[in-house]
C-alpha cells in the first residue's frame, strides 16, 4: 500500500486506489463521485465532506470522524467502519454490502432508502436517525 504525497492536494483525487492515508483530514472535502479502492482512512476527519454518488471498496474507515458526511447514494463494499462516527451524515440512498459497523455511532444520520446487506453491527447506536423504517436489511447479523 503507498502513501499520500503530502505535496499533491488531496482533495483533487477523483480516483483512491492503493494507499494509507490514516490521520487525513479531508473536512468539507469536495469528493463526490470519487471512487476509493484498497484505501486504509483509519482515524481519518472526513467532516462534512461531500462524498456523494462515489464509492468504498475495501476501505478500512475505523475510527474516523464523519459528522455531517454528505454520503447520498454512496456505496460501501467490503468496509470496516468499526467505532466510526457519522453522527448526522446523510446516508440516504447509500448501499452497504458486508460493512462492519460495530461501535458505529450513526446518532441522527438520515439514512431513508439505505440498503444494508450481510453487515456486521454490534452494537451501532442508531438514536434520532431518520428513515430507520425504511432502511432494507438483507443478512446482517
Amino acid at each position: 500500500m503507498g502513501e499520500l504525497n503530502w505535496d499533491v492536494d488531496a482533495r483533487a483525487f477523483a480516483r483512491w486506489r492503493d494507499l494509507d492515508a490514516t490521520g487525513i483530514d479531508l473536512g468539507d472535502a469536495r469528493l463526490a463521485a470519487a471512487a476509493f479502492s484498497d484505501v486504509r482512512l483509519t482515524r481519518a476527519v472526513l467532516r462534512r465532506v461531500d462524498l456523494e454518488r462515489g464509492s468504498f471498496v475495501r476501505v478500512d474507515l475505523s475510527g474516523s470522524d464523519a459528522e455531517g458526511a454528505r454520503m447520498a447514494g454512496l456505496q460501501f463494499v467490503d468496509c470496516d467502519l468499526t467505532a466510526a462516527r457519522l453522527v448526522g451524515a446523510d446516508l440516504r440512498g447509500a448501499r452497504l454490502t458486508r460493512v462492519r459497523l460495530c461501535g458505529a455511532d450513526l446518532r441522527d444520520a438520515d439514512l431513508t432508502g439505505a440498503v444494508f446487506e450481510d453487515c456486521e453491527w454490534g452494537y451501532t447506536d442508531l438514536r434520532g436517525a431518520l428513515g430507520v423504517a425504511e432502511v432494507r436489511y438483507r443478512g446482517c447479523g
